[in-house]
Parts: structure tokens; C-alpha cells; sequence
């Protein structure tokens, strides 16, 4: 009998979840709140979730929910940490929920400060402050430039890089014509956040200026599967490839017992200007790259759900080939549904 897996309100990879697990026999549910998802133009079967419900409320939901549909896998992403506290009544009726790690790790790795300020010995980190204040904000940077480094601000909480800028004295005309929206100039910053103060944290750090590499992750319980490494290399003009780098893979396996982590989940690292690699952010989710990931070797999804049913072993899954390139291509689809009125 096939198994079912069910995905709820999720990460922005779920359309090739969805197909990766419908090719590999599963039977796959896929449920949102808005009939116009694009989550639904995907592979399985699609379920309107009830609106207004939020944690126990949306917990005893999505217990009927899996009950009723006979659900075997549960990989949420909508209201993740109540369902990994409820990992338990779920296995109760027989439902495996993926979850990257308990509600404690779930907060402890969203909280980018909390975070970083308890990082393990094995995971270098550039150095970095918090600031709720303009005051603060630019005396740790004063700080960072007189070590030598240029200073970057992101948010402690936040997702896509939103509210990432690098400062800098000056923008020259050839940047901002040519769209860029990476620097930010000192006063541009004074004058932003010294008009919202006190605001929400946000991070003061030094900016990691060589390569940047992106590794998803497939691992249950603490033990790691595979790490695939997307290297994003200067000159390969969008694409990516898959690189073979020991450091990296042993700081990522390190991690994942660390934390104890589960599922497919993200591993963000930068070279400073002498090539060692710095840890950034370890995202416990997918990352909206990870489906070009399984197309260099394990497919994530698919491997994250055996893992979780108990039907492989993380070294069962097998070790991506090195070398390949990799590029994401925005196909438009012709939605056959009106739009809702």
C-alpha cells in the first residue's frame, strides 16, 4: 500500500517536493489556505486548509486532518515548532512528523543572535554585535572598520536575505544604475533607522568578501545523509556547482549532531579574504535553491521521508557526484483555474 505524505503551508520548494515524491510512489497531499497557491500547481492532491487557526487550534486541525486522510509522513511549515511539540500525538496515530529539530532548536537557530552567541568552537564565525539603537549601530560598526573590517547589518530574524545591506561611505552612479541593492551608504543608515529607534535587533557584522556556498542537507536524528555544497563562483554568471570541499562537509556533519537535526534543512557559509569558510546561519527548513540540489545526486525530499518512515539509514543515502553545474530557470505555467473574485 502507498504511503502518504502531507505538506502543509510550506517553503517555496514544495511544487518539486511534491513531484519529486509523486515519481517516487508516494501518495502526496499538499494543503494551503489560498485556492491560488502555487503550491498547488504541483504533483498530488490538494486540500484547502480552514482559515484563522493558529497553534493548538491548527494542531488539533492537523491531528483530524492526518487521521482522516490516513496519513503516514507529515512535513510541516506552517506553525512547524507547535507540530514538532505535538510530534508525539501525531506518531500516536501512526504519522511520522518531519520536523528539523525541537521546538527549543527551532527558536535557537531563528534567532540569529541567540545563535550566533552560542556557537560551537568548530563553527568560525566573523565578528559581529547587536543593536537596537543608532548609537549602537554605528559604534560597532566604528569597531568592525577599525579592525579592519566592512561592516554589514542584517535583522536577527528574518528570511531571503530581506534587510541584508553593506555599508559604505559612498554609492557611485555605476552601482545604483546598475540596480544595486547590496550597499547602503552611513548616512542613508542614520537616517533610516535613526527614524524607527528603538528597533528591532539587528546585527552588526563583519562582511565576508570571498565565496559564498549554500548546503542542503538531508539527516535524521543528528546523523547526516548527504550535504550537498551549491558553490555560487564568480564568472559562472547564475549558475552554481556542486563542489567536493572536506572542510565544509566535516563542519556541516558536525552541526547536524550538534543540533540534532532532522529532515532537509540549510547550512550557509562565506570565505573571508584568506578563503577559510565562516558559518552565517544554519536555516531549519529548505532552502528555495534545495530542488537544484537533487538534481546533482540524492533527491532530498525523497530521502527525507524514507529517513523518516524508518525504511533507509542516513548512510544509505548515497554521496552527490562533485562538478556538476547548476542553473535555475523561471518557467511560466498557464494556470487553468480563474482567478478567485
Amino acid at each position: 500500500m502507498r504511503k502518504t505524505v502531507w505538506i502543509n503551508k510550506n517553503f517555496a520548494v514544495i511544487r518539486e517536493y511534491a513531484n519529486a515524491l509523486a515519481e517516487a510512489g508516494y501518495r502526496v497531499i499538499v494543503s494551503h489556505q489560498n485556492a491560488d497557491s502555487p503550491h498547488f500547481q504541483g504533483a498530488g492532491e490538494h486540500h484547502i486548509e480552514p482559515k484563522g487557526l493558529s497553534s493548538e487550534a491548527y494542531v488539533t486541525w492537523a491531528l483530524n486532518f492526518a487521521r482522516e486522510q490516513q496519513v503516514d509522513v507529515f512535513w510541516p511549515g506552517k506553525e512547524r515548532r507547535a507540530m514538532a511539540a505535538a510530534a508525539d500525538r501525531f506518531a500516536e496515530q501512526g504519522v511520522h512528523v518531519i520536523a528539523a529539530g525541537t521546538p527549543d532548536v527551532l527558536n535557537h537557530l531563528d534567532d540569529k543572535a541567540q545563535f550566533l552567541g552560542a556557537l560551537p568552537d568548530f563553527l568560525p564565525t566573523p565578528p559581529w554585535f547587536v543593536a537596537t539603537t543608532t548609537e549602537q549601530l554605528f559604534a560597532a560598526a566604528d569597531t568592525l572598520t577599525e579592525q579592519g573590517w566592512t561592516p554589514c547589518i542584517k535583522p536577527t530574524h528574518g528570511v531571503y536575505g530581506h534587510g541584508f545591506r553593506i555599508l559604505v561611505p559612498s554609492l557611485k552612479l555605476k552601482d545604483f544604475l546598475e540596480g544595486d541593492k547590496l550597499h547602503m551608504t552611513f548616512s542613508e543608515a542614520r537616517a533610516l533607522f535613526s527614524a524607527a529607534e528603538p528597533f528591532a535587533p539587528m546585527l552588526v557584522m563583519g562582511t565576508l568578501p570571498g565565496m559564498e556556498r549554500s548546503v542542503d542537507v538531508v539527516c535524521h536524528e543528528g546523523q547526516l545523509g548527504a550535504a550537498i555544497i551549491r558553490t555560487k563562483k564568480p564568472g559562472l554568471h547564475g549558475t552554481q556547482f556542486i563542489e567536493h570541499h572536506p572542510a565544509i562537509e566535516d563542519m556541516t556533519r558536525r552541526a547536524v549532531a550538534h543540533y540534532h537535526l532532522s529532515g532537509v534543512v540549510n547550512v550557509q557559509f562565506k570565505d573571508d579574504a584568506n578563503g577559510q569558510p565562516h558559518i552565517l546561519e544554519i536555516n531549519a527548513r529548505p532552502s528555495g535553491g534545495s530542488h537544484m540540489s537533487a538534481l546533482a545526486g540524492p533527491n532530498l525530499a525523497v530521502w527525507a521521508v524514507r529517513l523518516a518512515l524508518g525504511a533507509a539509514q542516513p548512510s544509505d543515502v548515497p554521496t552527490p557526484p562533485y562538478g556538476q553545474r547548476l542553473l535555475n530557470l523561471h518557467v511560466a505555467t498557464l494556470v487553468p483555474t480563474p482567478v478567485p473574485a
